[in-house]
């Protein structure tokens, strides 16, 4: 009856371990993570406006052209692209935005 109450005890245990960390979010290698893209485009004219959640923030300027330069290799250089920096995905839905740097083509 003992080894029972014990092996039940533990596979609970365990359970709730998996079940803790498997809730946790995953973040990938990245600095960030792209959340919402608008891209908007006329007969000579393409602009382009990311919300991007960053995970780390040490370097704002260094974080800017490596998403610039990620979009452009995904995407090509519109004539405008806008980037706004969030540090929470709850800060980007309430419009809290650390930074927002604009680029254009040359």
């Amino acid at each position: 009856m003992k080894k029972i109450i014990l092996l039940c005890v533990l596979s609970f245990l365990i359970g709730a371990f998996i079940g803790f960390y498997a809730d946790k979010p995953q973040h990938s290698k990245q600095d960030f993570e792209l959340f919402q893209s608008f891209s908007s485009s006329g007969k000579n004219y393409h602009d382009t406006v990311l919300k991007v959640i960053i995970y780390r923030d040490n370097n704002i300027q260094e974080l800017f052209d490596e998403i610039r330069d990620f979009h452009t290799t995904m995407n090509g250089m519109p004539d405008e692209l806008t980037i706004q920096l969030y540090e929470s995905k709850e800060d980007l839905l309430n419009g809290n935005a650390i930074a927002e740097m604009t680029f254009y083509s040359e």
